[in-house]
């Protein structure tokens, strides 16, 4: 039984409640009907399949709510953190395939962030939770937010972050083997995806090696952040990264991001990103580089590594990032080059795009391109006008 976008249905049909065989019901986008059902939803014994409206406050999170053979929740909100808590926690909800939660009060609307030149609409993740409009990283709170452990995209929009990253913000899914997506939309005070300093703290001279060092978030795949008016960067490089951090990441985005002047350091590359497939960067007024010409821990000791170990060739010095496959720079007004080297996937690139990125000059050497360019299918370069 399908009401989806019956926004105009201001009363409960007759017989909703005597429906006790009904294994399938969506109410997505009929926000008034959806308020109506309210409890009445939990005659619904032998549901199988429920979408709601997300803007709805659900039933969800009532422990006299049972839903025994419901195997997929789509649209669910729970304002409220404890009720939430409550509800992961429970045998109804563990027995869940798919599952969509909406925590907190903002409103959500489903974004679409997929390129049509990506797979990754292919490999939608089933499991996801969303947090709108709350305040992340106070002590109470963040004891009080525990996403369910088997969490496979985690969306946060309108937060504001009391914590400068997201280890911080969420140190229970740092660890996650499940989680291999994250967005992150219009949130405040957030500086870094990764920071790095807590690991340090508990044991510097373990991490000073990089001995037994699990990297936080290690099964991640694909990371959006736009709209992040204090966000400075990927990592806060005052503790080096432990071997093997970004090395699942496939898909990077970083949209309007005004803070930001370097996206990554040589430190990032020598260590990490072996697996990135996608690049995209939009928006981001004082961008200068992509690849930062000097590392900040240039100058310890520690951190020197040899020439075996980089994504360096050693003959040129171009940065490889083997199995990069497509690049797009948009409206980065102060943007001078990708690097002070090279930067290119191992003949793996297929797309570039260059679109209104006034100072840049140059994107590649001839030389570099008849090398190491040979699968290139498209080159768009629109607006840069210092192009060479």
């Amino acid at each position: 039984l399908s009401f989806r976008f019956c926004w105009s249905l201001k009363d409960v049909p007759h017989g909703m409640a005597q429906l006790a065989s009904l294994k399938y019901l969506d109410l997505e986008g009929s926000k008034d009907l959806c308020g109506l059902l309210g409890g009445s939803l939990s005659a619904l014994s032998n549901i199988q399949c429920l979408k709601l409206d997300p803007d709805v406050t659900s039933i969800f999170g009532d422990e006299s709510v049972k839903f025994g053979d419901l195997e997929r929740l789509e649209g669910c909100r729970i304002a409220d953190i404890g009720k939430f808590n409550r509800y992961v926690n429970t045998e109804d909800f563990k027995q869940l395939k798919y599952f969509e939660l909406v925590v907190g009060t903002g409103e959500y609307k489903r974004i679409d962030y997929n390129d049509p030149y990506s797979e990754r609409a292919k490999n939608t993740p089933k499991r996801i939770v969303v947090i709108c409009r709350c305040r992340l990283g106070d002590k109470n709170e963040r004891k009080l937010f525990i996403p369910p452990e088997n969490t496979q995209y985690l969306q946060v929009h309108n937060c504001d972050f009391g914590v400068r990253s997201l280890v911080d913000a969420f140190p229970s899914m740092s660890d996650s083997k499940a989680l291999i997506k994250i967005l992150i939309r219009r949130c405040r005070a957030l500086e870094f995806a990764w920071s790095l300093q807590p690991y340090f703290e508990a044991a510097p001279m373990m991490f000073l090696h990089h001995t037994n060092i699990t990297p936080p978030f290690h099964s991640l795949r694909e990371l959006i952040l736009t709209d992040l008016q204090d966000f400075r960067g990927l990592v806060d490089e005052k503790v080096s990264l432990p071997q093997g951090a970004f090395s699942t990441l496939e898909i990077l985005v970083v949209k309007f991001c005004p803070k930001i002047k370097k996206l990554f350091t040589l430190n990032i590359l020598k260590r990490c990103l072996d697996n990135l497939q996608e690049l995209e960067v939009e928006g981001c007024e004082e961008l200068e580089e992509i690849i930062a010409s000097t590392d900040f821990d240039k100058d310890d000791a520690e951190e020197r590594i040899t020439e075996s170990e980089q994504n360096v060739d050693g003959d040129n010095g171009v940065i490889r990032l083997p199995k990069l496959m497509a690049l797009q720079l948009r409206r980065l007004p102060k943007l001078t080059s990708l690097c002070h080297k090279a930067l290119l996937g191992d003949s793996s690139v297929e797309r570039i795009v260059v679109e209104y990125c006034g100072q840049i000059k140059k994107i590649f050497t001839a030389c570099l391109c008849q090398q190491h360019l040979r699968n290139l299918k498209e080159v768009r370069v629109i607006g840069c006008k210092k192009l060479q």
